[in-house]
């Protein structure tokens, strides 16, 4: 495997791994993640930048948010909005260009899949523990009061909360 993969693969694995101890909200998957767009930068042979149209609705996106600067009563809120939208966008840039190899294309999927399979599974463990035993075991569950319901174990894996786990598993 080349370094680009290996840091590729190492995004991957992180991503899911939430509550970092970084800066700015920053996670470990953020660093690795420079890493990888260094090495695909310094890959002799990269992809030519070619738009498609999926690009074309990225591209839409950020112009409507550059847009909408116009009316805000806060451009110091709305540029570290913009901030995270582009940081994506980059996310989403960098891997259409590594796809563009189909056999780059199935690693990314497989190395994608084995960590979300992996997390889910973990999770689920970690919830028929605390069904059968009434303890929660590890950072999988999100143990809160519902009204009405009582006390509700949700999955959220190693991520920040439910909701992070469901986006994650979506994709």
């Amino acid at each position: 495997m080349t370094a680009l993969e290996w840091l590729v693969l190492g995004y991957l694995v992180l991503v899911p791994i939430g509550g970092g101890a970084l800066p700015a909200n920053m996670e470990w998957a953020d660093l690795v993640f420079v890493g990888v767009c260094v090495a695909l930068v310094a890959t002799p042979h990269r992809a030519a930048l070619t738009l498609h149209p999926l690009d074309g609705f990225v591209l839409v996106y950020l112009a409507g948010s550059l847009l909408s600067f116009r009316r805000s009563p806060d451009l110091l809120q709305s540029g570290v909005e913009f901030a995270k939208q582009a940081s994506l966008a980059v996310v989403y840039l960098t891997f259409s260009v590594l796809a563009r190899r189909r056999e780059m294309a199935a690693k990314i999927a497989c190395w994608f899949a084995w960590p979300a399979a992996a997390l889910a599974a973990a999770s689920l463990v970690a919830l028929g523990v605390y069904l059968v035993t009434g303890r929660e075991v590890g950072p999988f569950l999100s143990v809160a009061p519902i009204p009405g319901a009582g006390q509700v174990a949700r999955i959220k894996g190693l991520l920040l909360s439910p909701g992070f786990f469901c986006n994650y598993h979506t994709v």
